[in-house]
């Protein structure tokens, strides 16, 4: 259908005068709408009422990011809003800081929908120099003479609200053009979340460390996260040159812009590792630069989190702490390194929730191997787990386990 200002016009002259009193779920969905529909139903629905409301296919954003804003602001007016669906339409950077931070302000919503966003994935030029030291001074002192182009999928941003929107339980970004750095920040964001119990981020290219980020999220005792579907989601994005940050150990030579809010992740995940350490920060993350000065560690906000800076350009070398003298001389410690502290075993309880995510993620033997590989990074999986997870209805994936037993 195709619905006039006309409609719209009508519709918000009801709701003023209360003869839709009792309305409490809109669905105006697969129909254009232009800005100023939006407006006509941010004015109408002033008092409230609305649970639920589906904008699903109805070209938000496609001509401009204010019907976004317009969006934005009728959210704010919703203290009771349950569930928000703005799937299939074209919600890109700036819509999306509108509609992240008017979600939190409300902090309400249970059930939440982005999928089939269309975006930019444009990469950031951001450089990873890992165990390169030559190479990684000689290209790091090229990149601060000049500020970088700072492109990223806009998701990125979505992700980093995530973590405040306390009332979360389903999440849904499938087919949004989501990237590993979209689930390094899902990771960072919703680790500790209390209420999060499904996540819906199939057909994104993750990649193996996509893969692991969800898979570790999924897996953490810290969470209430108990089913996440990672179907088609196997492959890496096309996106460039990137940060490319390793959950497990991170130590690395990094160069990047602040404008992405992964780059910020990654910044607050080194220096939780140093803290978690328990030895000075400095001592973790080495020769920080912003912006070419140089600077101590950064400092916590008042809800606990680190306080990173949301532009610039930073520059570091982090380092996870090494044995001691001690450590490195004794039987007991010789072959054991600080960073195996986070390769956790895997309950049968924990199992039972990786194996469902399995069973619907995984199609076809190359998603089993790259699912596979991606969960033995950071879990000890015993052989009953292993062949477990190797057995289908047509018998042993011989590629997947070769994968995961080599």
């Amino acid at each position: 259908n195709r619905l006039g200002l006309g409609f719209f016009k009508t519709l918000r002259d009801m709701v003023k005068a209360k003869s839709l009193k009792n309305l409490r779920n809109l669905a105006v969905a697969d129909m254009p709408l232009g800005q100023e529909a939006f407006r006509l139903l941010r004015e109408g629905f002033t008092n409230g009422q609305l649970r639920g409301v589906n904008f699903a296919n109805t070209s938000l954003g496609r001509w401009s990011q204010q019907s976004c804003m317009e969006v934005a602001d009728l959210i704010r007016t919703l203290p009771s809003l349950y569930s928000l669906d703005l799937s299939a339409n074209h919600v890109l950077h700036d819509g999306l800081i509108a509609i992240g931070s008017a979600l939190v302000e409300v902090g309400v919503c249970e059930v939440l929908s982005l999928a089939r966003n269309s975006g930019n994935v444009l990469p950031l030029q951001a450089v990873h120099f890992a165990r390169d030291k030559p190479r990684g001074q000689e290209m790091l002192g090229r990149s601060l003479g000049h500020r970088l182009s700072f492109t990223y999928p806009p998701m990125n941003i979505l992700a980093e609200y995530m973590g405040q929107l306390v009332s979360l339980t389903t999440l849904d970004l499938s087919a949004a053009q989501c990237t590993d750095e979209t689930a390094v920040l899902l990771h960072a964001e919703l680790m500790d979340h209390s209420s999060i119990l499904r996540i819906v981020i199939q057909d994104n290219c993750l990649g193996t460390t996509g893969l692991r980020a969800m898979i570790c999220l999924l897996c953490s005792p810290r969470n209430t996260l108990k089913e996440v579907d990672l179907l088609s989601c196997h492959r890496e994005a096309a996106t460039g040159v990137r940060t490319v940050y390793n959950l497990t150990d991170p130590s690395g030579t990094y160069a990047f812009g602040l404008e992405n809010p992964f780059c910020r992740a990654v910044v607050r995940q080194c220096q939780q590792r140093g803290a978690d350490s328990g030895r000075p920060l400095e001592h973790t993350m080495q020769r920080l630069v912003l912006d070419h000065q140089p600077r101590a560690a950064f400092g916590r906000d008042g809800r606990g989190k680190w306080d990173v800076p949301r532009e610039g350009f930073v520059a570091f070398t982090c380092c996870v702490p090494f044995k001691t003298d001690q450590g490195a001389t004794k039987a007991g410690t010789v072959g054991h390194e600080p960073w195996e502290e986070h390769v956790t075993p895997i309950t049968w309880d924990v199992f039972r929730r990786l194996h469902a995510c399995f069973r619907e993620s995984c199609s076809d033997e190359l998603s089993k191997c790259a699912f596979l590989t991606a969960a033995s990074h950071d879990h000890i999986l015993t052989g009953d787990m292993l062949v477990t997870l190797c057995q289908d209805e047509r018998g042993p994936v011989r590629l997947a386990a070769t994968a995961t037993f080599n």
